[in-house]
């Protein structure tokens, strides 16, 4: 076992040198490169010894993802890693308090061209797509709110940022209602959490946790809107945990799901505290930013502001995807 841990190290090792000659070449910076730095940023995440090393990666990743351009995503290669990188950028943006660039109009035609009606390649189909290319857009209003509630904002401020915030419940209902109803096609004309969670994969349970996340947002910078929005994010976390129960353990899985049921319960711990601003808070005023701090700590996302990108020569990309 000992042996196969230093072989395994080695390895890792040569792919690091690797990837560092390869940016460090005075040769323009391909595919390959991407796909290097993607999948060391999967060992980290997957290596349970590592900590926040997987970030780096997916930083170096999203360097090189900007220096390729949008109209560059044309193999079938580049298609999937596209697909897949913008659930980590678009999570990574969330609890990071970082706007995603993958919610401009250039990146969101690309994520679409990576749709497929393959029925053996799942997270291509068009509800996934959709609906990280929607959750891509979501961290800029998340760090607008913060900013908002921190720095105290105009009520003028407050309102455009609220109907931002209820366009995209709105294209979130959109997409529940189609997808819904090709989930479970003709065979369940009843809808209910059982047939959800095994009928159809954990995307479901990811737009949930958006839209508890983003009705809990509207919340915070209106909290007299709370008697409808924070019944939506505690109904969304009631049956995000609901079915993680009714899913079978498996430990990938289990990685997958980390996000949306962190998210729940995080809801349900604060629920009370947070219903009882709609009673304490004027309409123009933002909740109290004592108690928006206690729900981001719990939830492990970090309100400062945003931290200095990693650099962006190859050189220290290089460096900052080491261990």
């Amino acid at each position: 076992m000992a042996f196969a841990q230093t072989q395994l190290e080695k390895r890792y090792g040569c792919a690091l040198q690797v990837l560092q000659q390869a940016l460090n070449s005075s040769e323009g910076i391909d595919w390959t490169v991407w796909y290097t730095t993607l999948l060391l940023a999967l060992f980290e995440l997957l290596e349970t010894s590592s900590h926040q090393a997987w970030i780096f990666h997916s930083q170096g990743a999203k360097h090189i993802l900007l220096s390729l351009g949008p109209n560059n995503i044309k193999s079938d290669y580049e298609k999937i890693l596209l697909a897949a990188q913008c659930q980590i950028l678009t999570v990574e943006a969330t609890f990071f308090n970082r706007d995603c660039f993958l919610s401009s109009p250039a990146w969101q035609k690309a994520l679409h061209t990576t749709i497929t009606h393959d029925s053996k390649i799942p997270d291509r189909s068009e509800p996934v797509v959709t609906m990280w290319a929607t959750a891509a857009c979501a961290p800029e209003f998340f760090k607008r709110a913060t900013k908002a509630i921190r720095d105290h904002h105009q009520p003028d401020q407050i309102a455009e940022l609220s109907d931002d915030l209820s366009a995209l419940l709105d294209r979130w209902c959109k997409w529940r209602e189609k997808w819904e109803g090709s989930l479970v096609g003709d065979d369940f004309p009843t809808l209910h959490d059982t047939t959800l969670a095994t009928a159809g994969p954990t995307i479901y349970s990811q737009f949930l946790a958006f839209w508890a996340l983003t009705n809990r947002f509207l919340l915070a910078i209106q909290p007299h809107r709370a008697s409808v929005a924070e019944t939506n994010a505690v109904d969304a976390a009631r049956r995000i945990l609901e079915f993680d129960r009714l899913r079978q353990a498996d430990s990938v899985i289990d990685r997958c799901r980390t996000f949306s049921v962190s998210i729940a319960r995080s809801i349900e711990q604060t629920t009370t505290e947070w219903t009882i601003q709609q009673n304490v808070s004027h309409e123009w005023r933002t909740i109290q930013p004592a108690v928006f701090l206690r729900w981001n700590t719990l939830l492990g996302r970090t309100i400062h502001d945003e931290a200095q990108d990693l650099p962006t020569n190859k050189i220290n990309m290089a460096q900052a995807t080491a261990p």
